[in-house]
C-alpha cells in the first residue's frame, strides 16, 4: 500500500473544536454570488437532477453513515471533518449543484470514500462493512430503478484509490472500469454524462516528500489520463450525437493553481491545512489541502465554478464567463 487513507483521515480525530471551528473557519466571499446566479443558471443549462458516482471527493456522507452503524466510529470524523465530508466544507458537487438552481433532493449522491473504479473499497481493512466500490454504486443505480432523462447530469470521479492504495499496477484495468460506468450509464438512458481525470497524485502532500513515490505516481497518473480520455474519446464517436460526454482535466487545472497559487487566491498549496492547524486557525481557506489527501471545501468551490463552464452551451460561453 502506497497510503494507506484510512490512517490519513483518522489521525486528526484528537483536533479540539476549540483550535479548530470548522464551522466559523469557512469564509468565502464568492459564495455570496451563486444564489444570485442560480436563476440565471438554471434557464441556461436546463437541468434539474445531478446524479454522483465516486469517491471520498464526491462524498457527501455515505461513508460516514456506513462506518457510524458499522464500527460506532464514523469516518471521517466530525469534527475536524465537515459533516461527513473529507473536507472543511461542502465539496465541489454540492456547489455545482446550488450553481445549477438544483435543489438538495434532486441530487443523488452514491459516492462513497475509499471507493476504487472496480468493486472494491479501501477506505476500511479488508472492507469487512460493505463499503461500494463505483461499479457497485452504478449497480446500485440501475437496481434503484431510477429514471434517466435529457435534464439529469451525472458525474463520475473515481481512479485516486486504485493507485494510492496500490492495488492496481495496470492502469488499463481502472482506465477500462471508467469507460465501463459511462457505458453502463448511457445504456440506462444517461444523455449528460461529466468525468474528470485525476490530478497529480504526486503532488499529493501524503507523497511529495518522498520522491520514489512522488515520481512513481505522477508517471502513472498522466498515463491514466491520457488512456482515458482516448477511451473516452472512442465512446463520443461510438454514441449519437444527442449524449455529452464532458471531460474535466483537474490534473492541469490543480497544476497551474500550484504554479501560481496566489492568482487563485491560495497561500499554502503543499501541505496540510489540518496538519499546520495552530498556523491556519481562521484562514484555511487559503490552503489547498485540508488533509494530506483531500482538498479544502475553498479548492471544490473553484473546481465547481470550473465543471460550470464545462457544461455550458458552446454558443453561451461567453454569457457565462461575464
Amino acid at each position: 500500500m502506497i497510503v494507506n487513507l484510512y490512517d490519513v483521515v483518522n489521525k486528526y480525530r484528537h483536533i479540539n473544536l476549540d483550535l479548530v471551528n470548522i464551522s466559523q473557519s469557512i469564509d468565502l466571499p464568492s459564495l455570496s454570488n451563486i444564489q444570485r446566479d442560480a436563476e440565471f443558471n438554471k434557464k441556461l443549462y436546463n437541468l434539474n437532477k445531478i446524479y454522483v458516482f465516486g469517491d471520498s471527493l464526491c462524498d457527501v456522507g455515505n461513508s460516514f453513515d456506513v462506518t457510524s452503524l458499522a464500527l460506532g466510529q464514523p469516518i471521517p470524523a466530525t469534527p475536524p471533518y465537515f459533516c461527513g465530508r473529507f473536507s472543511n466544507g461542502r465539496v465541489w458537487v454540492e456547489y455545482l449543484a446550488e450553481l445549477l438552481g438544483i435543489n438538495h433532493d434532486r441530487c443523488t449522491n452514491f459516492a462513497v470514500g475509499g471507493a476504487n473504479t472496480g468493486n472494491t473499497n479501501t477506505l476500511v481493512p479488508n472492507n469487512s462493512i460493505g463499503l461500494l466500490g463505483l461499479q457497485q454504486q452504478i449497480d446500485k443505480f440501475k437496481a434503484e430503478n431510477y429514471q434517466p432523462d435529457s435534464q439529469s447530469l451525472y458525474i463520475i470521479w473515481a481512479g485516486a484509490n486504485d493507485y494510492l492504495s496500490g492495488s492496481i499496477t495496470d492502469l488499463t484495468i481502472s482506465t477500462k472500469n471508467l469507460s465501463n460506468a459511462v457505458q453502463s450509464l448511457v445504456d440506462e438512458g444517461a444523455k449528460n454524462i461529466m468525468i474528470l481525470n485525476l490530478p497529480d497524485l504526486g503532488l499529493l502532500p501524503a507523497i511529495r516528500n518522498d520522491s520514489q513515490k512522488s515520481v512513481l505516481l505522477t508517471n502513472l497518473t498522466k498515463l491514466h489520463n491520457s488512456t482515458l480520455e482516448n477511451s473516452l474519446e472512442a465512446l463520443r464517436q461510438s454514441f449519437c450525437e444527442s449524449i455529452r460526454i464532458m471531460s474535466i482535466d483537474v490534473y492541469s487545472l490543480f497544476n497551474q493553481v500550484f504554479s501560481n497559487p496566489k492568482e487563485f487566491g491560495f497561500t499554502n498549496v503543499k501541505d496540510s491545512a489540518l496538519a499546520q492547524y495552530e498556523k491556519f486557525q481562521g484562514c484555511s481557506e487559503t490552503f489547498f489541502f485540508w488533509d494530506e489527501i483531500h482538498p479544502t471545501t475553498a479548492a471544490h468551490l473553484m473546481l465547481a465554478k470550473i465543471a460550470l463552464k464545462v457544461l455550458a452551451p458552446v454558443k453561451e460561453l461567453s454569457l457565462v464567463e461575464s
